[in-house]
């Protein structure tokens, strides 16, 4: 028996051996190298479930009640205390040193754009907008300590995230379509609430120089500056506040170095110019003081405070000798004057709308006393530019009508030459119109771009979105959904199933170009995309989220929402037409087929490491795919590159290996009748699969060079799961075949590999294996079209 239990024991031992070399195996041939030039990471990504899901609707509402009730107080209480406790501090101190600590970070090689601290612009607005509730002299003439100021902020973010939670009373009682529309205003309202900027600053610039430049002049004679001179003053004051904060810094430096207590004090002295015949007693003094040593140091810091306010205050002449010499002393004052409140001026505010929606925003300048203007937050003067142009465009109705014809100009201008330069040698049509037979209408399509059997159905929105919108009205909410996300749709989707069907070639007219003809035989898919001028008040356009609120037509072909803004970025960073053929048709599947929250980047990060298939995980119920905030790549390039740095991070691109990169570039070079179609399966494929198949077909290679085409191992078969097109990839070695052999073969691969995956397309990648022909030797594509050499 003992022979026995050590015999097993030892088959046992070598068992778990043999386990442990095969799951190292395995492992080992699931990694996954990023190869160099490629910042974009491998993402992981988050099945997350509602968790109020599998609660009763009685146990709902009591929670929705408990929780908005007690936000409801706690937003009261904190905006009492914070209220009371800024009145013992110079409010202009208290601004600065919360805009300085907080929202004042250091440019260089290396830094981390992405960062953000616990206070975010949003918090220092709120403070900001509360001083102003008090007229100058009920403030106390006090310094501002790291802790009063400290203290202010955490009060000031306090109520923010309470505010945020208020309404969950409201969802009480509701029904779950009223759940849903109420959620989805309470979306729009937290993301006016907290979101800044509706690009990044470069993007955001070009839009409004290229927006606004021709009504210049009209702006001008209206209110006394024009947008563009206003956007140069803004980064004018922007660039001077930093050096001025830099002088501030260099001076307090010494201060904030790591040194004990009393060589700190004695640093005070020598910058404040007394000797240290005062060392002792003011030693003493200070560490008499509660509070750990930091607190301590930073209270002889604050004594510094009293000279940041002269960092972010301008007088007129200085702004005006900003500005060109045309622009007048007199008319600059009343501009600078209806940008600018004084203390006081908001006194009769109710402070749950200086959370929401506060008018600084179209008045973020304080006017401390005649001809002198402080901007405590700078990010002010960037994040609402356009609802600072909006107000002035509202004085002058002549004006108003001016930019909103404008605005539909440069939609439609600007989005022609993008996609002009994105997708050259295509057919590529504005003004697209057409006669409805069965609705005995005339239909027109704002820009078509026609790439192959592939077609992308453009419709822009100029339309601005209302204030009461971001706000989470619910009914201007409701408009502004049909408007620009429904109804273009519904116009895009009308285009589409009119390319899709047809059979014929068939001439349209255009506004202004005169006819073109199509082959409507040989467009297979038609995608649907809407841009718009302005972003959306919305963390996510998810077209399964938003069927579900009711916000649009359930039955209604999805269309791909984004913003100009953010068509610019899709298409600088996917660098091919190929790449962004393929991206568009992949999220056109995610609007169909996932529930998701992520913004238009996140997903573009996330096609740029896995390909945007969709999800297995959408197979269960209550369940969405989480990956917003994953585009801090792009943040970290962008930013640096804003920031002016020599080496910035790349810009991420779409992981492919080398072999599978050169052949994605011979194909489009090509220009063949499957060209498009085969960048399209390629490109299925993520970075992990690539790697795979490459490998193994090294391996099937090397098989037929030694034993010849009748081996048993000399094609590899693989395709993508979850996507819509099917398509699969066929690697196919051989040597010494005429070219009726070879095709002969690569066909029954073909037909095996549409047998195995249900695949219509297939891409045959051919390989001679004497030959040292790059990347392949041969490549063919088949459809139901046949085959394309």
């Amino acid at each position: 028996m003992a022979r026995k239990n050590k015999a097993k024991r030892k088959t046992d031992r070598t068992r778990k051996k043999l386990n442990r070399k095969r799951r190292k195996a395995e492992r080992k041939a699931n990694d996954v190298t990023i190869p160099d030039g490629y910042s974009t990471p491998l993402l992981k990504t988050f099945e997350y479930e509602n968790p109020l899901a599998r609660l009763t609707d009685e146990q709902r509402s009591a929670f929705a009640k408990c929780v908005g009730e007690g936000a409801t107080q706690k937003f009261v209480d904190s905006m009492k205390e914070l209220r009371s406790s800024i009145l013992s501090t110079d409010p202009a101190q208290l601004l600065s040193a919360a805009a300085l600590y907080t929202l004042y970070q250091g440019a260089g090689t290396g830094s981390d754009y992405t960062k953000e601290g616990p206070y975010t612009q949003a918090i220092v607005e709120l403070l900001q907008s509360v001083c102003l509730m008090y007229p100058q002299d009920l403030y106390e003439p006090w310094p501002a300590f790291h802790e009063s100021m400290f203290n202010a902020l955490d009060l000031c973010k306090e109520c923010s995230q309470s505010f945020a939670m208020m309404r969950m009373s409201s969802l009480a009682d509701a029904d779950e379509d009223e759940r849903r529309a109420l959620l989805t205003a309470e979306e729009a309202r937290m993301h006016t609430q907290v979101m800044r900027n509706w690009g990044y600053p470069q993007h955001m610039r070009r839009i409004v120089r290229e927006l606004l430049t021709p009504l210049e002049q009209d702006f001008k004679n209206a209110v006394g500056i024009g947008p563009v001179s206003y956007l140069k003053l803004t980064d004018r004051i922007s660039n001077l506040t930093s050096d001025r904060i830099m002088r501030w810094r260099d001076l307090t430096r010494p201060l904030f170095r790591k040194q004990n207590l009393r060589k700190t004090v004695s640093t005070f002295l020598q910058l404040t110019g007394k000797s240290d015949e005062h060392l002792d007693e003011m030693y003493r003094e200070i560490q008499s003081k509660p509070g750990p040593p930091q607190a301590k140091q930073f209270r002889l810091i604050s004594y510094f405070h009293q000279f940041l306010p002269r960092c972010f205050t301008f007088t007129l002449e200085e702004l005006a000798g900003i500005l060109p010499d045309s622009i007048k002393l007199e008319k600059l004052r009343t501009t600078l004057d209806s940008l600018a409140f004084e203390f006081g001026d908001l006194a009769s505010e109710d402070p749950e709308h200086l959370v929401m929606q506060s008018k600084i925003r179209t008045r973020p300048l304080i006017k401390l006393q005649e001809d002198q203007y402080f901007v405590p937050v700078q990010g002010l003067l960037n994040s609402f530019l356009m609802d600072v142009v909006e107000s002035w465009a509202k004085s002058d109705s002549k004006l108003k009508k001016r930019y909103h014809k404008r605005r539909a100009v440069y939609l439609e201008t600007s989005l022609k030459d993008m996609l002009d330069a994105a997708f050259p040698n295509c057919v590529i049509k504005t003004g697209t119109c057409w006669f409805d037979t069965e609705e005995s209408k005339e239909y027109e399509n704002d820009c078509l771009v026609v790439c192959g059997p592939l077609a992308l159905v453009f419709e822009a929105k100029s339309e601005s979105v209302d204030d009461v919108a971001k706000r989470g009205g619910s009914k201007t909410l409701a408009d502004h959904y049909e408007s620009l996300v429904d109804d273009p749709a519904e116009q895009a989707a009308r285009l589409a199933k009119l390319l899709e069907e047809g059979t014929e070639t068939r001439t349209f007219k255009t506004k202004k170009d005169g006819e073109y003809t199509l082959n409507l035989s040989k467009i297979k898919r038609a995608i649907c995309v809407a841009v718009t001028l302005d972003s959306m008040p919305a963390s996510s356009l998810c077209w399964k989220k938003l069927v579900a609120s009711g916000m649009v037509t359930a039955d209604a072909r999805p269309a791909i929402n984004l913003s100009l803004a953010d068509l610019m970025i899709v298409l600088a960073v996917l660098d091919t037409p190929g790449k962004r053929v393929h991206y568009f048709w992949r999220r056109t599947e995610w609007e169909l087929n996932v529930a998701y929250l992520a913004d238009e980047l996140d997903l573009l990060v996330f096609y740029l490491s896995e390909g945007l298939l969709v999800p297995r995980l959408q197979d269960k119920e209550n369940s969405s795919l989480m990956l917003y905030g994953n585009s801090d790549e792009l943040h970290r390039h962008y930013m640096a590159d804003w920031a002016g740095e020599e080496n910035p991070p790349p810009l991420p691109r779409r992981i492919l290996t080398e072999w599978w990169s050169s052949i994605l570039e011979r194909v489009e070079s090509l220009g063949s009748r499957g060209c498009w179609d085969i960048a399209c399966v390629l490109l299925d494929l993520d970075y992990r699969r690539q790697q795979q198949f490459e490998k193994q077909f090294g391996t099937v290679i090397e098989k037929v060079k030694r034993e010849g085409n009748d081996c048993g191992l000399n094609g590899l078969i693989t395709h993508a799961d979850h996507t819509e097109s099917i398509g699969a990839v066929v690697a196919f070695a051989y040597q010494n075949l005429d070219k009726e052999e070879r095709d002969g073969r690569a066909l029954e691969l073909a037909a095996q590999a549409q047998s195995e995956s249900g695949a219509a397309r297939v891409v045959v990648i051919g390989k001679e294996v004497n030959s040292t022909d790059e990347p392949y030797s041969f490549l063919a594509f088949i459809d139901d079209d046949g085959i394309a050499d």
